[in-house]
């Protein structure tokens, strides 16, 4: 039961096939020792020195067949404790928070009596504090789920977060927690199995349908019914969690728990969750990333958590860089203080909306902590064409409103035209680089064009010039050894190497061979992730999306290339013409955009409804 003399910072996990099944994510075995070091489980200690105002620290444990359990700081242990190992007992015991030799991260191991197996079944627990509550801050949270038609997703979170979150009353967010889903695509309301479960929450998940304004507009519905509900609901902060992600349940335990305790210079930050891979669930794809001239910087994406190193490393365990980092919308919590009336985001449907909000808040600071993570499917494996005008046009307009230089010269058209461009023509996909000149134009226009125009309109326009993936069995032009060459390739493919396309770059070398027509060059079957240079040169390509094993095949044309370097002149002339009066403008209509009248105009709240619950405001 809960219990008030307690703050639960994070509960000892272990592996689930709910969640995640990797168990050395959690702890390792040694004989007939089990370290709860992994990366769920040992406990952050310069961090939460650094950013909260708690005192000490105690683990509460319940288990049997164990005869030991050894505090360890780092590889260090600094003592033992005696436990029953023939009968279930629960204990209370003091960790040294407080002793100021110790650094980076605690945690504990288990020692079984000789000859006996180490089994962790049966084994539940938490860290804690008794810090006096006087000390503790009042903390209230919504979650802000926007969702397109993805019923499946949606209906298994809610499901993980009321079996985990909601329906436990020992758990002290339990009770200062409530959902918001944004319902883009106005179909939930038909799903009988998610009405059923939002009724049986009694109130405290809303469904929102909405205007189908991408992540953006879905997500900023959710933060104006947040300011809306503020007094009301006493709400004080609101977490940005993706609907086709996975959550880690507790991370909403330490969420919870940090934000109660924080200190006053950081009583106004945002925290972010790290992304892990869906597919891969033990490779962290990024943990509170950093911008380089409006470059993403995954700096350990890749790395592979089972590891001990990996998971304590400085860059997970120390607190550092919290101005110079943004936190993706997967998992993203503010304080209400920072989601206002007049500072909501930019409308710009999908793409870049986290990394601007990002940058525009970042004297507040984004904190990470172990444990708050979520998994999601991997970026970059896709053929998506809507992610070339997205990418292009938002980022483009970032530029313009915090960083114009970098929009200027020559160098702005080969990192921001040039290299966009030849990429896509690379692959042979010429109708992506006429995307782009439209994304260019598109922001050409100004900010009056993407506060006018239906953002749909914008999406099903793209769509139409965008490239379609087949089955290679429908594929048209392929002759019979084109087909048995994919057949071979997709079944012989192994998955693992994913691992290291998504974030090596290779074949990076532009040869002469590119550019000619050699017959040697012919048919070549090749995936997704790899550099443009690795395809550029074959006759036709057909390159399969993972895990979908669709196709899109290439041909090459020497007219469409040349068509492609008329498209880079186009857009530079047009660049040098316009991209300093377009760049005052973004800035002039800054204020507007990122207003709550303009969004409330812009999504037509007045006319939306919910299921199981209201629309506040009205």
């Amino acid at each position: 039961m809960y219990n008030e003399q307690e703050l639960r910072l994070q509960s000892i996990l272990l592996p689930t096939a709910e969640v995640c099944d990797v168990e050395e994510l959690y702890f390792h075995r040694n004989g007939n020792e089990v370290d709860f070091d992994g990366y769920f489980n040992f406990f952050s200690l310069d961090k939460w020195r650094k950013y909260t105002l708690i005192e000490d620290l105690w683990l509460h444990i319940e288990l049997s067949g164990f005869s030991e359990l050894r505090i360890m700081n780092d590889r260090r242990e600094t003592a033992t404790i005696p436990l029953d190992p023939e009968e279930k007992k629960s204990y209370d015991i003091e960790f040294p928070y407080g002793d100021q030799e110790l650094k980076r991260v605690l945690w504990f191991r288990l020692i079984a009596p000789e000859g006996s197996e180490a089994g962790t079944a049966g084994i539940t627990g938490y860290f804690y504090t008794r810090t006096d509550r006087k000390h503790l801050r009042d903390v209230n949270i919504v979650a802000d789920i926007c969702t397109f038609k993805r019923e499946a997703y949606v209906l298994r979170n809610l499901r993980q977060l009321k079996l985990r979150i909601l329906d436990r009353e020992e758990l002290e967010v339990s009770r200062h927690f409530q959902i918001y889903i944004v319902d883009n695509g106005r179909t939930l309301d038909k799903h009988e199995e998610i009405s059923e479960l939002i009724g049986s929450l009694t109130g405290r998940a809303t469904v929102f349908p909405n205007k189908n304004a991408g992540g953006a507009g879905g997500f900023t519905r959710g933060m104006i019914e947040a300011i809306r509900a503020r007094e009301k609901e006493g709400l004080t902060h609101l977490v940005i969690m993706d609907d086709d992600a996975i959550y880690e349940p507790d991370s909403l335990v330490r969420l919870y728990a940090l934000l109660s305790s924080l200190r006053e210079e950081w009583k106004d930050t945002a925290v972010g969750g790290s992304v892990m891979r869906e597919d891969f669930r033990y490779i962290l794809h990024e943990s509170g990333p950093s911008l380089r001239d409006w470059r993403i910087l995954s700096l350990k994406g890749g790395n592979d958590e089972r590891r001990y190193e990996n998971a304590s490393s400085d860059y997970i365990v120390k607190p550092y860089g919290e101005h110079d980092r943004y936190s993706a919308w997967c998992f993203c919590c503010f304080p209400l203080t920072t989601i206002r009336e007049d500072n909501l985001p930019i409308p710009i449907f999908v793409h870049y909306d986290d990394i601007e909000y990002g940058t525009r808040n970042s004297d507040k600071g984004v904190v990470t902590l172990n444990g708050i993570a979520v998994w999601h499917k991997p970026f970059g494996l896709s053929v998506t064409s809507m992610n070339a005008y997205t990418d292009t046009r938002n980022k483009l307009i970032c530029m313009a409103l915090y960083q114009e230089e970098l929009l200027k010269g020559f160098r702005s058209f080969i990192n921001e035209i040039a290299v966009l461009v030849f990429s896509y023509m690379a692959r042979y996909r010429y109708s992506d680089a006429r995307i782009i000149e439209k994304a260019i134009n598109d922001f050409l226009k100004g900010p009056e064009f993407i506060m006018q125009t239906d953002p749909e309109k914008i999406f099903k326009d793209v769509s139409g010039m965008s490239i379609r993936l087949h089955p290679f069995t429908e594929e048209e032009g392929l002759s019979k050894q084109e087909i048995s060459e994919i057949e071979k390739y997709i079944s012989g493919f192994d998955k693992n190497s994913l691992i290291d396309m998504a974030y090596n770059k290779r074949d990076r070398k532009l040869r002469l061979k590119n550019f000619l027509p050699l017959k040697k060059y012919g048919f070549k079957v090749l995936p997704m992730p790899l550099s443009p240079y690795a395809y550029f040169g074959y006759r036709k390509i057909a390159y399969v999306e993972p895990y979908t094993n669709n196709v899109f095949v290439g041909k090459r044309s020497i007219g469409k290339m040349l068509g492609c370097c008329l498209i880079c002149i186009r857009c530079g002339i047009a660049m040098h013409k316009g991209r300093k009066k377009a760049a005052e403008r973004y800035r002039k209509a800054f204020g507007e955009m990122t207003s709550i009248g303009f969004w409330e105009k812009y999504l037509g709240i007045d006319e939306s409804e919910t299921i199981g619950g209201k629309v506040y405001g009205k």
